[in-house]
């Protein structure tokens, strides 16, 4: 079984995603490390400022995840809910207006004259297994047909977005505020249009060789990879997370789209809540994806390069 290529996970996050709180007590530098880790990282800068970052995943089954007390107990605490994109915000005119100007082709230009003949002939039987008739895709670039295969896929084996880490978190906080409780300040970190601006700048070979991939496997074997990063969530396994999304991240052909996927956006993420724990000493809770975690270029070893002080949390 070949590996879905990393950025299927960055184009679910588009679509998917396209009184005070009481101080935390200081944990001494000989607190005993967790037995069962969370996929949250505590981090603590001047001033009391506190954040507590969450690596989300964007897709589920019903009573797949399971939230940690941990987790909950940051949320519970926290004054804001930062997010890498607030889908809740975004008015649907305006979002497909958005895929249209960057997931579309050209009037008059068609799939078939973007993809290499190799991928052509695997998508004819794809389209016949899941029902969807080729003049649907044929106006779309190869990432947007791709993202909408994933998804096909996915709901048939029974994922639903809704059910994600971070929209759980919106729910929410959404709520409290709607039935007049105190409510979180939602602070996102991206917008759509740059998130779809992003996928829209991969070098057209890229796109066709992730749908290439992609189609070299089948609905089953994509379950399978999706059931086993679930289970790497649930143990709080960051090693083991950053081994399943960054297998090629040295591979000259992919280095590239690795840097502008993660890396770069990884920078820009942890320069943008630098400046939320120094300018609003409040307690953050940042929710973005697994992706952006974990590894030595995740957010909390470039937070913790910084100075702050950061700590992955057990599951109670």
């Amino acid at each position: 079984m070949k590996r879905p290529f990393p950025l299927k996970l960055l184009l679910l996050s588009v679509l998917l995603g396209v009184g005070c709180a009481t101080a935390p007590r200081a944990v001494p530098d000989s607190a005993p490390e967790p037995k069962q880790r969370a996929m949250l990282w505590e981090v603590r800068g001047p001033s009391g400022a506190t954040a507590y970052v969450v690596g989300s995943v964007h897709v589920a089954k019903d009573g797949q995840l399971e939230l940690p007390g941990s987790m909950e107990s940051a949320f519970s605490r926290a004054d804001t809910l930062v997010v890498e994109l607030d889908s809740t915000a975004i008015d649907k005119t305006e979002m497909q207006q958005l895929v249209q100007r960057h997931g579309m082709l050209p009037r008059g230009q068609r799939l078939s004259e973007h993809i290499e003949p190799e991928t052509n002939a695997l998508l004819v039987p794809a389209l016949l297994r899941v029902g969807i008739p080729r003049s649907t895709l044929e106006p779309m670039r190869p990432w947007l047909v791709s993202l909408t295969l994933t998804m096909v896929g996915l709901m048939r084996a029974g994922y639903d977005g809704n059910k994600g880490v971070d929209q759980t978190f919106l729910k929410r906080a959404h709520a409290a505020s709607d039935s007049g409780l105190r409510g979180k300040d939602i602070i996102p970190l991206e917008t759509a249009e740059q998130q779809l601006m992003l996928l829209a700048g991969v070098p057209e070979p890229l796109q066709d060789l992730m749908l290439r991939e992609q189609l070299q496997n089948d609905e089953e074997q994509t379950t399978a990879y999706f059931e086993k990063m679930m289970g790497l969530w649930n143990e709080g396994d960051a090693a083991g997370l950053a081994a399943m999304i960054f297998p090629s991240s040295a591979d000259p052909k992919y280095q590239p789209v690795y840097e502008e996927v993660y890396f770069k956006r990884n920078e820009r993420m942890a320069h943008r809540l630098d400046g939320l724990l120094r300018e609003q000493p409040r307690t953050h809770f940042v929710v973005v994806g697994a992706g952006h975690v974990v590894g030595p270029r995740g957010i909390p070893a470039l937070l913790k390069a910084q100075g702050y002080e950061v700590r992955q949390l057990g599951r109670d």
